[in-house]
């Protein structure tokens, strides 16, 4: 017998008084018992395997998934923020563009009305000169 089944035999006849034979019905089961135990150890690591596994691919998946979503919510406030950005630029350019018009507008009625006043003043100049340029020839010939 292994020294499995004599301990076990050792432990019956003491605590029992019975001993057991090789050919005893009791340690066959033993036997069988410990077969049965192997095998079944044996199920349990391959299905922990097999958990494993699917909960590695599982994990896998649930990574891609979560990036995939990562990229699309980056993706989606870039865009909003591009959107953003380009209608500020848009309105800011448009104000711009209003308060050039209103300056040069301004410039331009400001420049008609130095037009104006300097068209009103001209022949009151070029009769002031006239004056002056006929006294200086009358007081040229007295002069002479």
């Amino acid at each position: 017998m292994s020294e499995k089944l004599d301990k076990i035999s050792q432990d019956i006849a003491v605590k029992h008084g019975v001993l057991l034979g090789k050919d005893d019905p009791i340690l066959m089961l033993q036997t069988m018992n410990e077969h049965l135990i192997e095998e079944n150890r044996k199920a349990q690591q391959d299905f922990l395997a097999q958990f494993r596994e699917e909960m590695e691919g599982i994990s896998s998946q649930w990574r891609v998934d979560a990036k995939e979503k990562a990229e699309k919510v980056l993706n989606v406030a870039l865009a909003s923020s591009k959107e953003a950005m380009a209608r500020l630029l848009q309105e800011s350019t448009n104000e711009s563009v209003q308060t050039l018009r209103k300056l040069i507008s301004d410039s331009l009625i400001e420049a008609q009305s130095l037009t104006r006043k300097t068209q009103k003043i001209q022949p009151i100049c070029v009769d002031i000169i006239n004056c002056i340029a006929c006294c200086m020839f009358y007081a040229f010939l007295m002069t002479m």
